[in-house]
């Protein structure tokens, strides 16, 4: 890349990832640009509100209750890492990289306790990375399990995420270790509240 500064949405960069090759780095809220190839500009700020009019509708919480974040929706962070179109796939993909990663902004408009499932897929051989799922100050640890190949789909639930307050939130997936040749496929994360106990 030469000198000059593109502000573009190039390779679907978000407001959320980190793109090293012209070196700015943005988070929710608020906006940090600083570029080594940059000449005549040192730094860019830029204020970005971060609000529910800027998550994808298919990332509401439903009636039932219920978030799905599809692959379709989600952000990818890193040189490798990408969203596969494909019918037989529609899934994040060439996860060959463990520093790569991915989250979904969504909004919640009834708060609770949500069990955690996992539309995924690993192939043989790729079995054992080990993966964190981050919502704020938590985390699920879960270990992929091979499923016989890249498009033999599972739904596995892996725990619970509690969700305080109404409003925009951000589940991260971060590899931990990857012993294989991908961490995994991973086509959707589903949460479904819990039922109260004793409630009918």
């Amino acid at each position: 890349m030469n000198d000059e500064f593109q502000m573009s949405n190039d390779e679907g960069m978000t407001k959320h990832e980190t793109r090293s090759k012209i070196g700015w780095r943005c988070s929710p809220g608020f906006v940090i640009c600083h570029s080594s190839f940059l000449r005549h500009f040192v730094l860019i700020l830029a204020v970005l509100n971060l609000s529910a009019a800027e998550v994808p509708k298919l990332n509401e919480q439903r009636d039932d209750g219920s978030i799905v974040l599809l692959a379709t929706n989600a952000a990818t962070h890193g040189a490798q890492i990408r969203y596969e179109p494909q019918p037989h796939k529609n899934t994040i993909g060439y996860w060959t990289k463990v520093e790569d990663w991915v989250s979904w902004d969504f909004l919640v408009t009834k708060p609770g306790t949500f069990s955690v499932t996992l539309t995924q897929s690993c192939g043989k051989g790729s079995g054992g990375s080990e993966v964190a799922f981050g919502l704020r100050e938590q985390a699920i640890i879960d270990v992929v399990p091979e499923t016989g190949s890249f498009t033999s789909w599972t739904n596995r639930v892996i725990g619970t995420f509690l969700v305080r307050t109404a409003g925009v939130h951000t589940i991260t997936v971060k590899p931990l270790k990857k012993p294989g040749l991908a961490v995994m496929d991973l086509r959707a994360i589903t949460l479904t509240p819990e039922t109260k106990k004793g409630a009918e």
